[in-house]
């Protein structure tokens, strides 16, 4: 009997998988979105290295500087010297329209979470990822 290993991906060839995924497909979506709603998008970037700063501290999925119109985003956490799993599209969509949210309300209000649910029905339900 043969044994198959399956071979892990390097750490450089997850980054590079990563950059791709993120400039073919998120940034795009990001800027479409912000486009739609009509946001002051300036500029979306790749937040690498994702990971809780300390152990019962929850994962930041993404950043926004409301005043700089700026937003980072994750799209694969890295836990215990390990990168885990890529973050499936609906989260990376959900981060994505909590963080344009905060481009117009830039706290954690109702209408932060309704606009935020606004932009992620839009694009979740026409999505073509």
């Amino acid at each position: 009997m043969r044994i198959i290993r399956r071979v892990q991906p390097s750490i450089r060839e997850l980054r590079e998988a990563d950059e791709q995924y993120f400039r073919v497909v998120i940034e795009p979506l990001a800027v479409y979105m912000a486009q739609h709603f009509k946001l002051d998008l300036k500029k979306i970037e790749h937040k690498k290295f994702g990971q809780p700063d300390k152990e019962d501290q929850a994962l930041t999925l993404g950043l926004c500087y409301p005043y700089e119109k700026r937003i980072r985003v994750l799209i694969r956490p890295y836990h215990r010297g390990r990168f885990c799993e890529r973050l499936n599209d609906q989260t990376i969509i959900r981060t994505i329209a909590h963080e344009l949210s905060h481009l117009k309300h830039p706290n954690h209000s109702k209408a932060h979470k309704d606009f935020e649910n606004e932009i992620f029905n839009f694009i979740w339900y026409r999505k073509t990822l």
